[in-house]
């Protein structure tokens, strides 16, 4: 490691030569004034002035000091005095007192070299402590901050020396925040451990965010409370979509005991299971659909065939179908329903179907979409339902100890599509990569659309790693073949690839994903179409056009 000279001395390079020289007359000026000539210790005298020069000022004042005081120590004080005679005698302690001044500079040299690794080190460590996206900070055994990252006096809207040793955590509590504080405290001094508090954190700028506190408790050889080891999250957004999802599922079931919306599960065409909604609309009593086909629904027989036919293949393949026929009512009155349908999980052949009669009701529809978890324009699962299989998905693999492949999804070419076809005929890519996709991978498997052209391919039920690289190698292959969005216009994309593999990797969903992207990111900027893995924090990448068993 090079050392700068200006991180010691900032003063200029011809400055330091100066320096040298003079830190050896110094220490020739006070020899002779000490010393008589005879008296030896020729090159003894001039170490000090060599070594301060090397730590100084470098390598080449302090070469310049040695050599100095080696030319003086020979020349003034090796006999004969005042002389430049040469002798092997002679030369022996001039060559050990040079060859004593290099080894001297490679441990100064070396010595700076740790010096500045370390305070390099400790800076960033330091910078991480304070920059980190999270808060981090340490207590006393009375509640007052001993220590604080500047990321949570960032939110506390505080400076440093506001804060230490002057204020504790529950001056920026709710008084509901106070309460479970006073309560938590103590029995973590007591055990020594906390996690997963949650408060409302108010800063003094007014800001407030909900936050979640873990904790662990430092002592000394004693067992005695030192201070605590605290970590702050900010789950202000996290808490928001937990409220946003509490919200979905208060009006799923609202929705699933309505009375306009009628809902029917079904096994080989035959009624499993209706709410109540299906009885009114349809006119029939409590329980009288359950076990008949779904054939006295329908007016006539052409209209039960067509929809067999047109609907089962559509659900088996893409999940989801949605389609406006005429139905009729126990009394044999017609009606108009909207009907959307999608196959439960489990391949069991269950299908689950929402029926909303738009005779009267033609805006309804758009409840029944608020009750769905899927991507309005591919049927995809969409991110909220994504995550939440993920971790049911992470979960089941960690007690099964099986594997899990989290794959990342970036379509190649696609931006160009949109640029010159536009919009619609970019739509019309995605619903079609969507079903390719779909039609590539295995029944257990999973695919969803995050947002744009990115999608999420969840590969499980695998026994060895090289499972998911079949099923990946369909998904490539069915994405690049061209579309047709008309008649004369051809298009292509590709696919960016990033995987990350449990138990390989871990973490939570958002982690996760995070690889995959991390992943996917690298894959990009390798060239494109190319599949990337992260694998123990090192992604590597490959080609499509490689083998998959060469990935």
């Amino acid at each position: 490691m090079q050392i700068s000279k200006s991180s010691r001395q900032p003063i200029s390079e011809f400055a330091q030569y100066l320096m040298a020289t003079a830190i050896f007359l110094l220490a020739l000026v006070l020899r002779l004034a000490v010393l008589p000539v005879e008296a030896g210790v020729a090159f003894l005298t001039f170490y000090p002035a060599m070594v301060i020069s090397f730590y100084l000022y470098g390598i080449g004042p302090g070469a310049l000091t040695a050599a100095l005081g080696g030319l003086a120590g020979y020349f003034i004080f090796t006999p004969p005095y005042w002389s430049m005679d040469i002798s092997v005698r002679s030369l022996v302690p001039l060559s050990v007192f040079l060859f004593s001044a290099y080894l001297v500079s490679r441990i100064i040299r070396e010595q700076l070299s740790y010096s500045v690794r370390l305070a390099e080190s400790a800076q960033e460590i330091e910078d991480l402590y304070d920059h980190a996206p999270c808060g981090y900070h340490s207590l006393g055994l009375d509640g007052t901050y001993l220590r604080i990252n500047e990321t949570e006096l960032g939110w506390l809207g505080c400076k440093r020396e506001e804060v230490v040793g002057k204020m504790k955590p529950t001056d920026f509590f709710t008084p509901a925040g106070k309460a479970t504080f006073r309560l938590a405290f103590p029995d973590f001094i007591r055990t020594g451990h906390t996690e997963n508090l949650e408060f409302d954190l108010i800063g003094k700028n007014g800001v407030a965010r909900r936050v979640s506190l873990s904790a662990t408790a430092i002592r000394d050889d004693q067992g005695n409370f030192l201070r605590s080891r605290s970590i702050l999250y900010d789950i202000t957004e996290m808490k928001h979509a937990e409220e946003q999802l509490h919200q979905v599922m208060l009006e799923q079931h609202v929705m699933l005991d309505n009375e306009l919306i009628g809902i029917v599960r079904l096994q080989g065409r035959h009624v499993l299971w209706t709410n109540a909604a299906m009885h009114q609309i349809f006119g029939y009593g409590p329980g009288e659909l359950i076990g008949k086909s779904v054939r006295m629904l329908y007016p006539d027989d052409a209209s039960y065939d067509r929809i067999g036919s047109v609907a089962y293949p559509v659900l088996k393949t893409s999940g989801i179908y949605r389609d406006q026929i005429e139905m009729r009512r126990k009394d044999g009155t017609p009606i108009w329903m909207d009907i959307s349908g999608s196959m439960m999980p489990g391949g069991n052949g269950e299908s689950l179907w929402m029926l909303l009669d738009v005779t009267q009701i033609k805006q309804q529809s758009d409840v029944v979409e608020q009750i769905a978890f899927h991507d309005i324009l591919t049927g995809l699962p969409n991110r909220l339902l994504i995550f939440d299989r993920l971790g049911q998905l992470l979960a089941q693999a960690e007690r099964s100890r099986q594997m899990l492949a989290v794959c990342y999804l970036d379509l190649d070419g696609f931006k160009p599509i949109n640029d010159k076809f536009g919009h619609d005929a970019g739509d019309k890519v995605l619903i079609e990569v969507a079903h390719r996709m779909e039609r590539s991978v295995r029944v257990y498997d999973t695919i969803g659309r995050i947002g744009g052209d990115e999608f999420v391919l969840l590969i499980t039920n695998m026994e060895t790693a090289g499972e998911y690289l079949v099923v990946l190698q369909r998904v490539i292959e069915a994405i690049n073949r061209p579309i047709m969005l008309d008649e004369e216009n051809q298009v292509a994309v590709g696919a960016s690839i990033g995987i990350a593999l449990f138990p390989m990797n871990r973490g939570d969903p958002d982690m996760m994903l995070h690889y995959a992207d991390q992943a996917m990111y690298l894959a990009k900027h390798s060239g494109r179409n190319r599949i990337c893995m992260h694998e123990f924090d090192v992604p590597d990448c490959v080609g499509s056009d490689t083998p998959v068993n060469g990935v």
